[in-house]
């Protein structure tokens, strides 16, 4: 899901109409340089902590139904 994913920071998106090719360039270039998958993998959890868990989701829930 595009919404989901901050390009450059959580990972990286590519066009509706990439093949398989482009997909196994990006996974081996990410799985190659160390330091940028391990950015990744913390950015990730620090967004999921955030924003993407179903925690947040129902204090915002209830937050937009009260008022």
């Amino acid at each position: 899901i595009s919404a989901v994913v901050k390009e450059g920071i959580t990972g990286y998106l590519l066009p509706s109409d990439a093949d398989y090719f482009q997909y196994a360039d990006r996974i081996q270039k990410i799985w190659q340089d160390r330091d940028e998958y391990l950015r990744f993998c913390h950015a990730s959890r620090m967004r999921y902590e955030s924003d993407l868990n179903w925690d947040v989701w129902g204090k915002r829930f209830a937050e937009a139904i009260v008022y």
